[in-house]
């Protein structure tokens, strides 16, 4: 099942407006949306809510490999627009667990 956070992230990855996995992101300057998958380990997701703090966070209760068909436990988009459009349609697969600054 497609829904508009999928179509949007699958966007971002095609126009390379993506950062993959929890060590890269904190890196990652312009990140404006943080999704992170609901296998991801508990110390994991308290690194990413403890580094981004100025960052959104969504946690998918669905796989984020069934998602975005690729390996992976968290996925930040740098592009604000994109990111802007998966924040508003946030669904019942999803959940915002930090709303950053």
């Amino acid at each position: 099942m497609s829904d508009k956070i999928q179509t949007m992230l699958n966007f971002a990855i095609r126009a390379s407006k993506t950062v993959f996995g929890v060590d890269n992101i904190p890196s990652c300057k312009s990140k404006h949306v943080i999704i992170a998958c609901s296998s991801l380990s508990e110390n994991s997701l308290k690194q990413l809510l403890k580094e981004n703090t100025k960052t959104p966070i969504i946690l998918s209760k669905r796989p984020l490999e069934e998602i975005i068909h690729r390996g992976g436990k968290a996925i930040a988009v740098k592009d604000k627009n994109m990111a802007n459009e998966i924040l508003k349609n946030i669904n019942d697969d999803y959940e915002l667990i930090s709303e950053g600054n």
